[in-house]
């Protein structure tokens, strides 16, 4: 190989690096087969892989779920350097939100939507996590603890429409920091959740295009 030859493959190096290190694609869904649940995925019980399935719109493949009465998460190991790659971003958008859901109780904590960074607790074998979720009865942006370990975001409400796709970016890191306090964050994985099991109602949403990002 020739100086010059050497030189382009050394800077392709650094430019794939670079890129590389200033994103993580969780999943856009768009290698997955339609009507079948996401390959890379984990459901919470076997029920759960029936009520997740990919669709596809306008070319385009995405995450659905439709849930009457239930509950079951879908979660995809996933480690990153939270303090590097703080942010993370999605896209998501509801059809049908659980009838009666308050955030603030466990006995009525249903959401239309949810996506989850999922951290090591400790030696305990459950994690502690952040919830980023779709609720009509608190503002965006409002922050708590439903109870130890279990922390809570508000991303869309009331104001949102139905049918529409929004995109939404969150500092991680900094709600992190905010919650827990431990600047030394491990992180173990994304997980997904519409539910209505509380609420005996019914909740329908659509995910695509969540992925992790560099604060550059």
């Amino acid at each position: 190989m020739n100086k010059s030859a050497m030189i382009i493959v050394f800077v392709f190096c650094i430019i794939m690096r670079s890129y590389s290190s200033s994103s993580i694609v969780v999943d856009n869904f768009n290698a997955e087969i339609a009507n079948s649940f996401p390959s890379s995925w984990k459901a919470a019980s076997k029920k759960g892989r029936t009520l997740y399935k990919i669709l596809e719109e306008n070319s385009n493949r995405y995450l659905n779920i439709n849930v009457t009465d239930d509950s079951i998460n879908i979660a995809k190991e996933i480690e990153w350097d939270l303090k590097q790659q703080p942010l993370l971003q999605w896209r998501w958008r509801i059809h049908k939100e659980p009838l009666g859901a308050d955030p603030r109780n466990e006995s009525t904590f249903d959401c239309a939507a949810a996506v989850y960074v999922l951290i090591k607790n400790g030696f305990s074998p459950l994690p502690k996590y952040i919830k980023y979720i779709w609720c009509d009865n608190l503002e965006p942006g409002t922050r708590f603890f439903l109870k130890k370990n279990k922390a809570i975001v508000v991303m869309r409400g009331k104001n949102d429409d139905l049918g529409e796709w929004y995109e939404e970016k969150r500092d991680v890191y900094e709600d992190y920091k905010y919650f827990y306090g431990d600047k030394k964050p491990k992180i173990k994985g994304i997980s997904i959740l519409s539910d209505s099991n509380n609420t005996h109602s019914e909740s329908e949403a659509d995910y695509d295009d969540i992925i992790i990002l560099s604060l550059k």
